[in-house]
């Protein structure tokens, strides 16, 4: 059985060792879609319920693919590296919801967020996350 952790924003807990889907997107294309998938599946199969992704990694297909008829939990993380720009963090948001084939986003982050400059340089994307959260999509953690 794998350690997990409470993410309390969410309510639930998750893995503590997690999935990261960089290497089976094109900035490290080191898998093929169909065989990212079969990574996916097993992970999950094999008790992970946390998958790391950003829509900069172009990892959302092998992601919708491993999880297809996937009953068990899972919780997804994605990113937007749309700083300083709401229309393009909106457009992020759709595009993960509709390429990962769910209703919701369970925690979206800021990719690349320096906190000291977190309101300056990322506030318009910040507003698309909360708002995004007010309407249902996504949840910020």
């Amino acid at each position: 059985m794998l350690e997990t952790r409470c993410v309390p924003q969410l309510g639930r807990t998750v893995t503590r060792l997690g999935l990261g889907a960089l290497p089976m997107g094109p900035l490290q294309r080191t898998l093929s879609v169909e065989e990212g998938a079969r990574v996916v599946r097993a992970a999950v199969e094999g008790g992970i319920t946390f998958i790391d992704t950003a829509t900069l990694y172009g990892t959302y297909e092998p992601i919708a693919r491993g999880l297809k008829d996937w009953r068990g939990p899972v919780t997804l993380a994605t990113k937007t590296h749309a700083k300083a720009d709401r229309a393009l963090a909106e457009k992020h948001i759709e595009t993960a919801l509709k390429e990962l084939g769910r209703e919701t986003i369970d925690i979206m982050l800021c990719h690349c967020a320096r906190q000291r400059f977190i309101e300056a340089e990322w506030g318009p994307t910040l507003e698309a996350i909360l708002a995004a959260r007010e309407k249902g999509p996504a949840w910020w953690a």
